[in-house]
């Protein structure tokens, strides 16, 4: 699993998405806080990535969110560093993302990854890890991995 730190300053949203569904039906860049379940999006990559381009997931993509996890820590807590939050966001993600695709994750295709907060994020409040899945090899997605249309 790799875990990305994202910053509080990732607040942007060019999507257009479905009123009824809030699914993206028009690319654009999405910042890693305003990321939603089930978005799919690719990453530009690097371990400071606060932008992504968000894409409907009928298009090819790398990852789809698979949940948004909100850390019980509270507003007073000390930054624990991104090891930490990289540990506590495995376990938590792995359960998450195991619910959401039906209680497995047993496509050896398909890894998990994290963003978490960064320092400066962690200091304005943020305590939001963002769980999502991707192919190991790198290779396109096309669906979404919750319907089984990938």
């Amino acid at each position: 699993m790799i875990t990305v730190a994202c910053g509080r300053s990732a607040n942007i949203d060019n999507t257009s998405r479905d009123p009824r569904t809030g699914s993206i039906t028009k690319s654009g860049d999405l910042g890693t806080q305003r990321l939603r379940y089930g978005d799919c999006f690719n990453d530009p990559g690097g371990s400071g990535t606060v932008v992504v381009k968000g894409v409907p997931c009928v298009r090819d993509h790398q990852s789809q969110v698979a949940a948004l996890l909100e850390l019980p820590d509270g507003p007073a807590a000390e930054w624990p560093g991104t090891g930490p939050l990289a540990d506590r966001s495995r376990s938590l993600c792995f359960g998450a993302a195991a619910d959401a695709l039906g209680g497995s994750l047993t496509d050896p295709t398909v890894g998990l990854s994290a963003y978490v907060p960064d320092q400066k994020s962690w200091e304005a409040g943020d305590r939001r890890i963002v769980c999502v899945l991707g192919r190991f090899d790198g290779s396109p997605l096309t669906g979404s991995l919750f319907d089984g249309s990938t």
